[in-house]
């Protein structure tokens, strides 16, 4: 990754939004006077949090939400529907997000006394490893925790070990988004699906703009929520005014109100409480109801 960096600041790129940002890549943007900035993915090393605000070239990043949060939400959700005892599945140990969801849904059923995880499995393999828990346990599983619905994570590989185990009454709780699952949701399988991080590295170009334009305020570090999904319906609403790819939840007149070169009362403070605030379903649907037609 660094070498692609490298080759965007060769050829005259300005600023650079990475997935996962790195002390040489920093080091190779420094080197060419260009800015570097994160989306999707928070910093969680604070030695290269330090490094990086160090480097003079930082804008910030745009990690979206509270992962753990998220992962707590996933698993109360079957909690309260009356569901104790769990199997958990999350991304390999080292993606951050995938850590920080994973972790939350541990703490949250670990503080329940009545609540029991049956299993846990990390990495590529996790729905083969409920199948086999399926095995042994069968219908005394109850619900599935997932920190991802990706194809080697897919939310199918789970629900077919439960239909091959003839559990038919457990619940699937997924903190990502999977475009089939409308079908599972209205099936009652699934209780729980979040989504909404591809704005990520579409705001930061707000704090490059800013800082292009020499009206660099320091980093800026911006959590707007996740969109919580519990029915189809939610999920209609979700790629009609989150994920639609022609009117995206901030349009470009919106994103300009908070660069300076537009409006010189704008600050990072601002922008990231408005983005904070103005993430959701509703407010989307109410600010973009001409876009609409509605």
């Amino acid at each position: 990754m660094v070498s692609e960096v490298e080759a965007l600041c060769q050829s005259g790129g300005d600023a650079v939004i990475a997935y996962l940002p790195s002390a040489p890549m920093a080091d190779v943007c420094k080197k060419y006077g260009v800015w570097l900035g994160a989306g999707t993915n928070l910093v969680s090393d604070q030695e290269l949090l330090d490094y990086l605000e160090e480097s003079g070239i930082w804008l910030g990043y745009c990690p979206h939400g509270d992962e753990e949060f998220e992962g707590r939400s996933a698993v109360e959700t079957m909690y309260e529907m009356g569901d104790r005892n769990f199997v958990l599945i999350a991304t390999d140990p080292g993606h951050p997000a995938g850590d920080a969801r994973y972790k939350g849904m541990k703490e949250f059923l670990e503080s329940k006394d009545d609540a029991t995880i049956l299993g846990e499995y990390r990495g590529a393999d996790g729905n083969q490893g409920l199948a086999d828990l399926l095995a042994l346990h069968g219908t005394n599983v109850d619900a599935v925790g997932k920190t991802s619905a990706s194809q080697s994570h897919g939310l199918e590989g789970a629900v077919g070990a439960l239909a091959a185990a003839g559990v038919n009454d457990a619940h699937i709780s997924v903190t990502d988004v999977s475009e089939s699952a409308a079908e599972l949701f209205d099936s009652g399988v699934l209780a729980f699906m979040n989504g909404g991080d591809r704005i990520d590295a579409g705001v930061m170009v707000v704090p490059a703009i800013n800082a292009l334009q020499g009206n660099y305020e320091g980093p800026v570090y911006l959590y707007p929520n996740y969109v919580q999904m519990h029915s189809s319906e939610d999920m209609d609403d979700f790629f009609q005014y989150v994920e639609n790819t022609e009117i995206p939840p901030f349009t470009a007149d919106e994103l300009r109100a908070w660069m300076k070169c537009y409006n010189p009362d704008a600050t990072n403070e601002g922008f990231k409480e408005y983005l904070e605030t103005e993430f959701t379903i509703e407010n989307i649907a109410a600010r973009h109801a001409d876009l609409f037609g509605k």
